[in-house]
């Protein structure tokens, strides 16, 4: 897309509560209003006002939520009676604003699924902004997981802006992770260098789609690039941590660029979660203490935290009683999980108090019968 289009697309949202003229738009980006309706018309499948009319209803639709009346949300988007917002909002949807907003007051469909329905709508008001299929995408992926739609709202974003780098780096994470196709996966990471070269998590995920391949030479050399091209980025160092410690077994490198990372970003919970389970491997126990403890202090609300340190107490520190009090902590928030029961259970055998532990193994099989 051109850059004046995307400088017109950004005035209209910005402006999107007024009034928006032509005369307007032209003097905000520099055009006559004759170059702007050819422009428009050449990136667009309707003429630019149709596309205004539709983006307020798009932004009207977002506010029918909250407990505004309509005829206000008409005045908001720039109707001046409500018979023109009702007649226009027809022409969309097929159902005046009122029956749209007691249908979704009374639709007992999930969040996600209602999030879709809003995208859809959106989507046809505005069938090529590339940015609204990336964000249903989203959707369709990591909560209804629907990996074919999300697939091809990624491909048509594509189409619609080729330098869509969010919708590169997904699809590339869905050709990666999920289909094992790893040569288009590399292909739309590559792709994403083309259009950003310094883009330094196309390189982490390179990085991870070679070592799948068993390069592991190209592997730390994206890692590396990660890091070349953002010396100051904490999550880069953390990508490349990952890589020594759980791919070519490198631990003590692996706390190096973890020691670096928590330099950068030291409020990163799980920076210091991640570096205590290394140390605990490499039996530098006070180290691994030091960092759970550090973690918790953090965000005390993670069971796996206390489960960790109570592991160290339990199993490499011989200090069962400092365990129990950790697994117990770790079960009071979160007591659906059975592997905590079963943790906690070993440990009261430990201190001799079998009634405690059987308790644990029964309410474990309740939880996990398999």
């Amino acid at each position: 897309m051109s850059e004046v289009y995307e400088k017109m697309i950004k005035y209209i949202d910005e402006h999107i509560n007024g009034e928006i003229t032509i005369d307007g738009l032209s003097k905000a980006v520099g055009y006559s209003r004759r170059h702007l309706y050819r422009l428009f018309q050449a990136c667009n499948d309707v003429p630019i006002m149709e596309y205004i009319r539709r983006r307020k209803l798009s932004a009207a639709v977002r506010e029918m939520r909250s407990a505004k009346k309509l005829y206000d949300t008409a005045l908001d988007y720039g109707y001046e009676t409500p018979a023109g917002f009702y007649k226009a909002f027809q022409s969309i949807f097929g159902c005046s604003p009122s029956d749209y907003k007691n249908n979704m007051l009374r639709s007992s469909i999930s969040m996600n699924v209602r999030s879709i329905e809003e995208l859809n709508n959106e989507i046809k008001l505005d069938p090529n902004n590339a940015a609204l299929y990336v964000k249903r995408a989203s959707i369709y992926h990591y909560h209804l997981k629907q990996l074919d739609k999300t697939m091809d709202d990624l491909t048509k974003a594509i189409e619609l802006d080729p330098k869509n780098i969010m919708a590169y780096l997904h699809r590339g994470q869905s050709y990666q992770r999920e289909l094992k196709e790893y040569g288009k996966a590399l292909d739309d990471f590559n792709k994403v260098l083309e259009i950003a070269p310094n883009e330094t998590y196309a390189y982490c995920l390179l990085g991870v789609t070679y070592f799948e391949l068993g390069e592991t030479e190209k592997s730390e050399e994206n890692f590396n690039k990660s890091i070349e091209v953002a010396s100051d980025l904490a999550r880069a160092y953390s990508q490349r941590a990952s890589f020594y410690c759980y791919q070519i077994n490198q631990p003590e490198k692996a706390i190096e660029d973890y020691n670096k990372a928590i330099e950068l970003e030291p409020n990163q919970v799980w920076y210091h979660g991640n570096r205590g389970a290394i140390y605990r491997e490499l039996k530098q126990y006070d180290k691994a203490l030091a960092d759970f403890n550090k973690e918790i202090e953090m965000n005390p609300h993670q069971s796996w935290t206390y489960n960790s340190r109570a592991v160290v107490y339990h199993f490499d520190l011989n200090q069962p009683e400092k365990a129990l009090a950790d697994y117990t902590k770790a079960i009071k928030l979160e007591p659906d999980k059975a592997w905590l029961y079963l943790n906690r259970a070993n440990c009261y055998e430990a201190l001799k108090q079998s009634d405690k532990a059987e308790a644990d193994y029964e309410k474990a099989i309740e939880l996990d019968p398999v």
